[in-house]
């Protein structure tokens, strides 16, 4: 798995990270806080595809495959739960 390409964010780490680093998913910061520590996963600006296709399985009719652009990057809250990069 490789650093998703895009443009780097502005402030790296930000000034409220209580760590950050790099590893084969991206870019990554931790913010400390009461004895909870979440983490944000940075998501680059750029284009993709969002939607399910017709034929898929259990879809719904309001799933509609089109294109999302994401004209600022942003830090994507990291779920719980440990799991490979990119991954479900």
């Amino acid at each position: 798995m490789s650093v998703p390409p895009g443009p780097q964010p502005e402030h790296f780490p930000a000034p409220w990270a209580s760590d950050w680093g790099e590893d084969p998913c991206g870019l990554w910061q931790g913010l400390t806080y009461i004895g909870v520590r979440p983490e944000f996963r940075w998501i680059p600006p750029g284009r993709f595809l969002m939607g399910s296709p017709k034929d898929e399985y259990a879809r719904d009719d309001d799933e509609l495959v089109h294109e999302v652009i994401l004209s600022r990057g942003f830090g994507l809250p990291r779920p719980p739960a440990p799991r490979p990069c990119g991954r479900r």
